[in-house]
């Protein structure tokens, strides 16, 4: 559990750091604390403490960076789930992860892209999407490469 909430707090803080001072680099758009969402997955025992922790992950990264208080609380948990349903407690390697990770990445800007046009908040195309997205995974794959080397031994095992 510790290991968890250490890790949440990196990506959140790394996470900011990106964002204030590599703005200008499009292409390290960070979701580090989505991406760190499938790597504490092997610490919990137990489905439901994973899940109320994602929860809770995803209304503490509401508060720090956008203000809509449970969007991303709720977003968090069904990514949860997702890696809970396809992953479980199985052991993936290296390239495994990636793609894996592309694809979180990839159902969250979806979930999020049907949301802000459902609700009307902000209109895009699923062009603008597609173009968006890619400036997502650069920064993100590097990071989760980091993320694997540093845990593979409690991921493999």
């Amino acid at each position: 559990m510790k290991v968890s909430i250490l890790l949440v707090f990196i990506s959140i803080f790394l996470e900011n750091i990106i964002n204030l001072y590599f703005s200008n680099f499009k292409f390290l758009s960070p979701l580090f604390t989505l991406v760190s969402l499938y790597y504490i997955n092997y610490n919990f025992k137990f489905k439901k403490n994973y899940f109320i922790f994602c929860l809770a992950t995803g209304i503490i990264y509401d508060l720090i960076f956008t203000n809509f208080y449970i969007l991303n609380g709720l977003l968090f948990l069904v990514i949860s789930l997702l890696i809970r349903m396809v992953i479980g407690k199985k052991r993936l390697g290296l390239c495994k992860n990636i793609l894996f990770i592309c694809f979180i990445i990839i159902i969250y800007n979806l979930l999020l892209f049907l949301i802000f046009n459902f609700y009307s908040y902000k209109l895009y195309s699923f062009l603008e999407f597609i173009y968006i997205l890619k400036y997502f995974f650069l920064g993100n794959i590097m990071y989760s490469v980091i993320l694997y080397l540093l845990f593979k031994k409690r991921i493999l095992s």
